[in-house]
């Protein structure tokens, strides 16, 4: 029996903060003086302070609007120069505002790791929709490894039964997505118009949420102002924070792919035989029309240094994995929490569209999972019970056979 390897645990809290911070003390030694200025940053605002500040703007910081536009001014001061002069003219409610708006978009990384998509349930669905995975992922800006246990058992987590099941399986899933699953399955071989529209369906919703995330970051980032990417300049413009925070889940994503390919192998026979044809059926089909997948913890070959390297190899991943996670949400709680001129009627449904673009991805990932594991153990049922009918049927031609053996060998001669 092959010796087993237990990944430690991701490193405390105090661990982490502490390697952070080496790192921005570094990228804050090497940046360089100045950053790139911004020219088309205050030429519009949120609705509902539209009016005000524009009028602030051309009445009373005229003269510093004017010097912020002029492009033979590379001086990162002019910024600071307008901003100050906005905030001098604002009344003390109108700053007060500002300040519970900026607690909420604070918040808001943390918000969207409780209602959006766990890292590990998006690495799960790639294995059969990566396009649709890359959707989910992209249109939920959020990242959370803490939800379950996927990532350190990715096989005993996949492979929960459906409702109805008895035991600690009871309640893997919602009796009424249980119920849907059911009734589709029954309809799986003659609902191809049906099995259209629910792919349609969940391209949209996810290519919708894309669209809202890269709209939403586009407001955050030219209708307000961020403090820290002035506080801190680099060499990209002053527009940058909000979409960094938005792109940073790409590689946080990626890493996570890695982390449960190195886990887990799909089994012969449940989806590991695929070429391009059967690659593109299986990402344009709901799972729940598919084919079952099976996965397995991935068994390494003892040869020379191979089961070391693995090893290490995902003990990296999987620090960077939560280190990056980390990273995501401070940066993302820094960055949301320094954006000025935003009033609370204005922030207010910006994190509702957040929140529901993410409520939404994790609905149709929740769908699609539940969906594999209904039609993987929909399959391997049929499978044990044709199984067991094979078996019952050869031992009954067995047992006739003895007796009439037996008959033969008693009867007279």
């Amino acid at each position: 029996m092959s010796p087993r390897f237990t990944i430690p645990a991701p490193l405390p809290l105090s661990g982490s903060l502490l390697r952070l911070s080496a790192v921005i003390i570094v990228v804050m030694l090497a940046r360089p003086a100045q950053g790139r200025r911004q020219y088309d940053q205050f030429n519009a605002f949120f609705p509902s302070w539209q009016g005000l500040l524009r009028d602030i703007r051309d009445n009373n910081c005229s003269e510093q609007y004017q010097r912020y536009q002029t492009e033979e001014d590379p001086d990162q001061a002019t910024t600071l120069q307008l901003i100050n002069c906005m905030l001098e003219n604002m009344d003390e409610f109108r700053k007060v505002e500002m300040g519970i708006t900026a607690i909420l978009l604070g918040l808001l990384p943390s918000v969207l790791q409780q209602v959006g998509p766990a890292v590990a349930e998006v690495s799960l669905l790639s294995l059969r929709r990566p396009v649709l995975a890359a959707l989910l992922a992209l249109g939920s800006p959020c990242v959370s490894v803490s939800r379950d246990n996927t990532f350190n058992n990715p096989v005993d987590t996949f492979a929960k039964t459906s409702m109805g099941a008895s035991g600690d399986d009871a309640d893997a899933k919602p009796r009424a997505i249980t119920n849907v699953l059911e009734r589709l399955h029954k309809w799986r071989n003659g609902s191809n118009c049906l099995m259209v529209v629910i792919s349609v369906v969940e391209y949209l919703l996810g290519a919708a949420a894309v669209v809202n995330v890269v709209y939403q970051t586009y407001q955050l980032s030219y209708w307000s102002v961020s403090v820290s990417t002035i506080a801190v300049p680099a060499l990209l413009p002053e527009t940058y924070a909000p979409f960094l925070w938005t792109f940073l889940i790409i590689p946080v994503h990626l890493i996570g792919v890695v982390v449960i390919t190195l886990r887990v192998d799909v089994k012969e026979g449940y989806g590991s035989d695929r070429d391009w044809k059967t690659i593109v059926q299986d990402e344009l089909k709901p799972c729940v029309f598919g084919r079952p997948l099976s996965i397995e913890k991935q068994k390494i070959k003892k040869q020379g240094n191979e089961e070391l390297w693995h090893h290490l190899r995902l003990l990296i991943s999987t620090w960077l994995l939560f280190m990056g996670v980390w990273c995501y949400v401070i940066y993302g709680t820094v960055a949301l929490s320094s954006q000025l001129f935003i009033s609370l009627g204005d922030v207010c449904p910006i994190i509702a569209r957040f929140v529901g673009g993410s409520i939404a991805c994790r609905m149709v990932l929740i769908f699609e999972l539940y969906a594999i594991r209904h039609i993987t153990h929909k399959e391997k049922s049929e499978d044990e019970k044709s199984q067991e009918k094979m078996s019952q049927e050869g031992m009954s031609q067995e047992e006739t056979s003895e007796k009439e053996t037996s008959r033969l060998e008693t009867s007279p001669v």
